[in-house]
């Protein structure tokens, strides 16, 4: 009997992703097994870094069967930490999310992962979908991975910083000007 196929995470040690995926590849011959590293381009983490940094800094997906998954043999590969658990449990993640989230890397790799579309610092911003859909907002910068920014939302009476994904702000219409500044209001044209 032939266990189908699963995604589960890898818990690396911080820097070493790329060597337990290199490790699993040379070593999991044997085994069936498939790594994901879904990878971010030199530079766009720290601009100094030369060398592409993953999206997910210490995780790294495994494609391999339930029944082939040797605890003993992943905990000798040189950065190995542990699989991610869900309670007493491994955490799987479905086919489709992986196949997403592929896609969603290609696409940005095509645009060349570029962030000249953010908004200026202080900025008024609209908040389009999500839970905080229709509230106004302050742009405060953008955070990484890159679909991600925080924003300062005025929310029952308090100004609170909140992390909101990038695609649902959108830029404010300016509001007509009702002063001439100074309380002055601006008179009706005839």
């Amino acid at each position: 009997l032939q266990m189908a196929l699963r995604w589960f995470v890898i818990h690396s040690m911080p820097r070493a992703e790329a060597r337990v995926a290199a490790l699993l590849a040379a070593e999991g011959q044997g085994w069936q097994v498939e790594t994901y590293l879904p990878l971010l381009p030199a530079g766009s983490r720290q601009p100094t870094r030369r060398a592409p940094s993953p999206l997910f800094p210490g995780y790294l997906f495994l494609h391999c069967e339930t029944d082939r998954l040797h605890l003993r043999e992943l905990r000798r590969i040189p950065g190995f930490r542990s699989l991610l658990t869900v309670g007493d449990r491994l955490a799987v993640v479905e086919d489709e999310t992986i196949a997403a989230l592929r896609e969603r890397v290609s696409a940005l790799q095509a645009q060349g992962w570029s962030t000249e579309n953010w908004f200026q610092r202080g900025e008024m911003l609209h908040v389009g979908s999500g839970p905080l859909a229709g509230l106004d907002a302050i742009f405060e910068g953008p955070l990484q991975p890159a679909e991600r920014a925080r924003v300062l939302v005025e929310f029952l009476g308090r100004t609170s910083r909140m992390t909101v994904p990038a695609a649902s702000l959108e830029r404010r219409s300016r509001p007509a000007r009702r002063t001439r500044g100074h309380g002055r209001p601006i008179a009706p044209r005839p």
